[in-house]
């Protein structure tokens, strides 16, 4: 199996976000994924009880996270309806910072998060 990544997303506020990876195991063989799930929150804090934007291998209007099965990929998608609500914290801040991390379910139920890390979003002057 992979070992556990940190990994900085940088999203543009308003636009659409899509992310590829590829999950390989020690051998350079992609981890067969089939059956499994994923989710994925943003977050200003980790304690904070309501996530900025949350996503999974469930679509919904934040966008989804797609699984390639043998593959071993992984694809992130975020709505730009999900990311123009991510705003700056202070007033005429340029850029915001969150933090994400990902988490995988395999077929056994086996939990693992998979990567995690900051998130800087930079702010839309175009509206």
């Amino acid at each position: 199996m992979a070992i556990l990544g940190n990994y900085a997303i940088q999203i543009d506020q308003g636009a659409d976000f899509v992310q590829n990876f590829i999950w390989k195991d020690g051998t350079g063989t992609p981890v067969d994924m089939t059956g499994w799930t994923a989710k994925l929150m943003i977050r200003e804090l980790p304690a904070d009880a309501t996530a900025l934007v949350s996503i999974s291998t469930t679509p919904n209007t934040s966008g989804s996270i797609v699984l390639g099965g043998t593959a071993g990929t992984i694809q992130v998608n975020i709505t730009n309806l999900a990311t123009s609500t991510l705003l700056p914290i202070l007033n005429n801040a340029l850029v915001a910072k969150f933090g994400f991390d990902m988490y995988l379910t395999d077929t056994l139920g086996e939990v693992r998060c998979w990567e995690y890390g900051p998130v800087t979003v930079r702010a839309a002057f175009t509206h």
